[in-house]
């Protein structure tokens, strides 16, 4: 139901809260700035009412923190076997003793 202008501004408020990994500012103005649309503030502020919720820290989108939430884990556990791996790899290597 968006024209192609909001839904250019919802991607660059999408972006923005990918990029940062964070609620977007509770100032519409510091957001629409930050988002590059700085020029298009009712339809910043349109689109934040409609997709976000304003939280104590900020505009926050339940979809997207579930989507950050999840790439964290799916990081938190790779780091974890890629270090598991090499610790293994450090254990069956040989010493030179001279």
């Amino acid at each position: 139901h968006l024209t192609c202008a909001e839904r250019g501004v919802y991607r660059d408020l999408l972006d923005l809260y990918y990029q940062t990994e964070a609620a977007l500012p509770a100032d519409i103005k510091t957001t629409a700035r930050l988002a590059c649309c700085g020029d298009a503030l009712e339809m910043v502020e349109a689109i934040l009412r409609e997709f976000f919720i304003m939280s104590e820290d900020g505009w926050r989108n339940m979809r997207c923190d579930k989507e950050i939430q999840r790439i964290q884990e799916w990081m938190a556990k790779s780091v974890k076997g890629g270090k598991a791996s090499a610790a293994s790899r450090q254990k069956g290597k040989f010493k030179v003793v001279r």
